[in-house]
């Protein structure tokens, strides 16, 4: 029978023998349980502090990115935008081309102005990967409108859970690892 459980075994694997003697002897597949309840403990302040960054750089990029977006309507597969003008979305900091909205016909293909990403009145051309296209049609039964700003307050209150991905990711890929490695010494083993 275990003597300690596994919040002792926490605070006591600092610095007892008895308690390495207990978990060798009778944890059996609670020891990654363990080691499951380590990890999540050790990615709590990383991942509080990689959201506090990530959340900052969304907000100040959206802010920045969504007042050159216009309100979109695509009605019966056809892009409407307020202006019969191309609308070029450029990174502020770059000032990249990012993408273009032109609904006028003045832009054609990627290579007129550089960008990754042209969205015409009836298809939005796309450079996935160097020297490849990618021609996709926006579809004829298709009919909605998108107004950057309300999608820049969603993105706004929801980035704020992406700790909980992120958290999980790193938790599930590092148990993975170290699992994989100790299995890896156990079939490897004289």
């Amino acid at each position: 029978m275990q003597q300690y459980n596994m919040l002792q075994a926490i605070f006591m694997s600092f610095y007892s023998r008895k308690l390495y003697q207990d978990v060798a002897n009778q944890w059996g597949g609670k020891v990654f349980l363990y080691l499951l309840l380590v990890l999540a403990l050790s990615w709590l302040f990383p991942v509080y502090q990689l959201q506090q960054s990530f959340s900052l750089m969304v907000n100040q990029l959206s802010n920045k990115i969504v007042s050159q977006i216009p309100v979109m309507t695509i009605k019966d597969g056809k892009l409407i935008t307020p202006e019969n003008r191309p609308y070029i979305i450029t990174d502020p900091d770059s000032h990249v081309n990012m993408a273009i909205i032109d609904t006028s016909g003045k832009y054609t293909n990627l290579q007129q102005l550089k960008t990754g990403i042209l969205i015409t009145k009836t298809e939005i051309i796309s450079q996935p990967h160097p020297n490849e296209f990618k021609v996709d049609e926006i579809p004829k039964d298709l009919t909605f409108t998108l107004v950057p700003q309300t999608v820049q307050q969603y993105l706004q209150k929801y980035v704020g859970y992406s700790w909980m991905l992120m958290f999980i990711a790193f938790l599930l890929f590092s148990f993975a690892s170290i699992c994989t490695s100790i299995f890896k010494l156990f079939i490897n083993k004289p």
